[in-house]
């Protein structure tokens, strides 16, 4: 075996599935108006928890902490948001634009952060 296919292997046995939202998670993302059925809702929750700093504070984010919260919607929408910017920005960079609405930079890691930088210079 290919040591790429065999490393796409153990990756693929290693990796835990991400448990389907509940129906209260689902329904407090519609009432928000976000479809919990979303590539958008999907993406943001497969990546899990996010690991950042703000204001030198570690900070961890995800889209199920969001919404046990309870009292962040605005927070929920722009974690969706933000995080489905960035996946697209990490594989279209010059096509991706920066989201006008519900983008939080908040929601990014430093090195995100650091891509949406040059990502900014390169449109001035």
């Amino acid at each position: 075996m290919k040591p790429l296919t065999l490393a796409a292997a153990l990756t693929a046995l290693l990796a835990v599935p991400s448990r389907a939202l509940s129906p209260q998670e689902q329904t407090y993302l519609q009432k928000l108006g976000i479809d919990p059925n979303s590539k958008a809702v999907a993406s943001a929750e497969a990546d899990g928890t996010v690991s950042t700093t703000f204001e030198n504070e570690p900070k961890e984010f995800s889209l199920r902490g969001l919404i046990a919260q309870g009292n962040v919607p605005k927070g929920v929408a722009c974690f969706v948001t933000t995080r489905n910017f960035i996946a697209r920005l990490k594989t279209n960079f010059a096509g991706t634009a920066i989201p006008k609405t519900n983008y939080d930079p908040i929601y990014l890691t430093i090195e995100e952060r650091r891509l949406v930088a040059r990502k900014i210079v390169s449109t001035i």
